[in-house]
C-alpha cells in the first residue's frame, strides 16, 4: 500500500479558536485523510478526542479556555502515543521548549501552507504507521499459523532473538575521535532466512584496539546457523575473559577460536571469516580473513584491496596466517560477506564497480545503507557489511554559546536564519532549527547546570522548570560550543553539526536500554527521527548529527 492509501484511512482532530484557520487546515486535510474532526477550543478537542478513535492532533496554542499545550500534556497523559502536531508561531521558543519537554516532537509554524501541513502530517504519521504495520504483521502471523499449521517459525523467531541478543557492536551510535577526526562503525545486516548463517561481533579490546570479527557459515538452514550462534557466543566470552587479564592479541584469540571451532565442525562443513584487529590510533591494522570477499578500504591516494589470506575454516585446519597493514590517514573500510557480491544485481561487473567507488568516496553510512537497500533488491544469501568512514573535515562555522539562559535563547532565536545563509532551503532550515535547538537546550540543561532526569521531572511537575533555567547561574568554567558545515559526501548535500559542552556526559547506550520516562527521552527522540545519524562521543559531552539537504549551497 502506498503513503497516500495509508494516509487515507487516518482520522485526523483539527483545534484551532481561528475559524479561517480550522476551515483552512481542514480543507486541506480533507483530501489526504479518512476523517477531519474539527473543535474551536481544547475543551471541545479534548472532549472529541475521548469520543472518537484519533490517529493524529493537530492543535493551535494560543487558545482561549486551554492552551494547546495543556490539550496536549491532556491527550499525552492518556495516550502517550498519540502524534501531537502543536501549531506555532514566530517568537514563540519558550513555547517550543515547553513543549519538548512534555513529550510533543512534531511542529507547525506559522503561516500554515498545504506542503508544511502535509509535510507534518506525513512526519507525525510514522509513529502511527509503524502501529498500524506492527498490527497487520501480527494479523498475518496468526493467521499464517492458523492455516497453515507453520507453528515452528515461533521456535525459528525465537531463535533469530537470541542471534540479534549475540550480536554485538560495542560502537554502535559512537563516534571514536583520532586526534580530532572522528570515526563511525556501523553495520547492514540483512538475514535471508529467520535462522542466518551470517553473524558479526564488533568489540573494544583492552588496549582501546577494535575487533572485527565476521563470520558465513557455508550452507543453509539449522545447521549453519547453530555454527554462527556458537561461534559468536564463543568470540564475544574469549574477549570477555581476554578484557578481564587485559589481554589483546590477535593471533591469541583466533588460535583459541580455531582449538574451540574445530571441535564443532562437521568433516565437510566450511566456514569463511574475518578477523580484524585495529589499532587504537587508526594506524595499523592486522587480519586474518578465511575465504571472504576483498576487504577494501580507502586512502587519500586510491582504493586499496586486500585479498584472502587463509583458505576456509575446517575441522582438519591448524594453522592461519596474519596480514598487517598501515592505515595511517584511512578514510574508510568495508568487509561483508560473498552474500553481497552474489545478489543479482550487485554480481555484475558494473554494480560491483559501483560499491567499490562508494567505498572509495568515504560516504556517511546513511548513503552507504541507502544504496545497499536499494540495489540489493532480491536476497539470495545472508548479507552482513561493515562499513567503518571518517568525517571528510575541512572548515566548519564554529559558535561559541554562554551557557547563560538569555544567551542560548538569543543564539537559538537567531539559528534559523543563519542556517538559510549557509544555503540550507527554508524547510531544511526550519527542520535543522528544530533539531540544534534540543542538542544545545540539552547541553545547556544536561551538560552546563547538570540537572539530572529526576530532579528535571520533578521542576516540571511543580511548574517551576522555565524560572529555574532563566534563574539559573553554571559555573564559570563551562561552555557550549556548536560547529556547522555542509559537505559534499558523494555528490549529495550533507548538513553536519556537532554541538559539545565540558559536562560529565551521560550513558547514551543506557538511556537507549532504559525505558522512557514521561519528561526524558523526547528531545533525543525528535532529534533522532529528524536526522540521518547521529552520534556521540563516549562521554557523552558531544554529538554529532548528519542530514541529507535539498538547499543550493556555497561550498566552503
Amino acid at each position: 500500500m502506498t503513503l497516500g492509501g495509508l494516509l487515507g484511512k487516518l482520522n485526523v482532530l483539527v483545534v484551532e479558536d481561528n475559524s479561517v484557520n480550522r476551515r483552512t487546515m481542514e480543507l486541506v486535510l480533507e483530501p489526504m485523510v479518512g476523517r477531519v474532526f474539527t473543535a474551536a477550543d481544547g475543551i471541545e478537542g479534548l472532549e472529541l478526542f475521548r469520543r472518537r478513535e484519533i490517529d493524529v492532533v493537530f492543535t493551535d496554542h494560543d487558545m482561549p479556555q486551554m492552551t494547546g499545550l495543556e490539550l496536549a500534556r491532556e491527550i499525552l497523559e492518556e495516550k502517550p502515543d498519540t502524534p501531537v502536531v502543536l501549531v506555532t508561531g514566530h517568537n514563540e521558543s519558550d513555547v517550543v521548549i515547553s513543549a519538548l519537554n512534555s513529550g510533543i516532537t512534531h511542529f507547525l509554524p506559522k503561516p500554515i501552507t498545504r506542503k508544511t501541513i502535509r509535510r507534518a502530517l506525513e512526519d507525525s504519521f510514522q509513529k502511527v504507521l509503524v502501529k498500524k504495520l506492527e498490527n497487520e504483521s501480527r494479523r498475518k502471523d496468526i493467521e499464517l499459523l492458523r492455516f497453515q499449521e507453520r507453528y515452528h517459525s515461533l521456535q525459528e523467531k525465537n531463535a533469530f532473538e537470541k542471534q540479534l541478543n549475540l550480536i554485538k557492536n560495542d560502537f554502535q551510535g559512537m563516534m571514536q575521535e583520532n586526534a580530532g577526526k572522528p570515526y563511525f562503525i556501523n553495520t547492514f545486516y540483512k538475514p535471508l532466512d529467520t535462522l542466518s548463517g551470517d553473524g558479526y561481533s564488533i568489540r573494544r579490546l583492552s588496549d582501546g584496539s577494535i575487533f572485527v570479527f565476521l563470520i558465513d557459515s557455508m550452507g543453509k538452514g539449522i545447521s549453519a546457523s547453530v555454527t554462527t550462534f556458537m561461534s559468536i557466543a564463543f568470540i564475544n566470552h574469549i574477549i570477555d575473559r581476554f578484557n578481564e587479564r587485559k589481554g589483546s592479541g590477535l593471533s591469541t584469540l583466533i588460535g583459541r577460536y580455531l582449538e574451540y571451532i574445530r571441535k564443532v565442525l562437521l568433516e565437510e562443513e566450511i566456514v569463511s571469516c574475518a578477523f580484524l584487529r585495529i589499532s587504537e590510533g587508526f594506524e595499523e591494522m592486522e587480519y586474518a580473513l578465511f575465504s571472504v570477499p576483498s576487504l577494501s578500504f580507502s586512502m587519500p591516494e586510491g582504493l586499496r584491496k586486500i585479498k584472502s589470506n587463509n583458505p576456509p575454516l575446517m575441522s582438519s585446519t591448524e594453522s592461519f596466517n596474519i596480514g598487517r597493514e598501515n592505515i595511517t590517514g584511512m578514510l574508510s573500510l568495508a568487509v561483508f560477506t560473498d552474500g553481497l557480491l552474489e545478489n543479482t544485481f550487485i554480481s555484475t561487473a558494473e554494480h560491483k564497480e559501483m560499491l567499490y567507488d562508494l567505498i572509495k568516496d568515504n560516504p556517511p553510512f546513511m548513503h552507504m545503507r541507502t544504496f545497499l537497500e536499494s540495489t540489493v533488491t532480491d536476497y539470495e544469501d545472508d548479507i552482513t557489511f561493515i562499513y567503518i568512514n571518517s568525517s571528510v573535515g575541512g572548515y566548519a562555522e564554529e559558535r561559541s554559546v554562554y551557557p547563560g539562559f538569555h544567551d542560548v535563547m538569543i543564539y537559538i532565536n537567531s539559528v534559523e536564519e543563519t542556517l538559510k545563509r549557509s544555503g540550507l532551503s527554508d524547510d531544511d532550515a526550519a527542520s535543522m532549527t528544530g533539531v540544534l535547538t534540543e542538542l544545545v537546550m540539552n547541553a545547556f540543561e544536561h551538560g552546563c547546570l547538570e540537572i539530572e532526569l529526576e530532579e528535571k521531572t520533578r521542576l516540571i511537575t511543580e511548574g517551576v522548570y522555565d524560572e529555574c533555567l532563566k534563574k539559573a547561574k553554571p559555573a564559570p568554567d563551562k561552555f557550549i560550543k556548536v560547529r556547522t558545515r555542509v559537505e559534499n559526501r558523494g555528490g549529495s548535500l550533507v548538513f553536519c553539526a556537532e554541538i559539545s559542552d565540558n559536562g560529565r556526559g551521560f550513558d547514551f547506550r543506557k538511556k537507549r536500554r532504559l525505558k522512557k520516562s514521561f519528561f526524558g527521552g523526547n528531545g533525543i527522540k525528535m532529534v533522532t527521527s529528524a536526522v540521518d545519524d547521529i552520534y556521540f562521543n563516549e562521554k557523552g559531552n558531544k554529538v554529532r548529527i548528519y542530514k541529507t539537504i535539498r538547499g543550493e549551497c556555497a561550498w566552503k
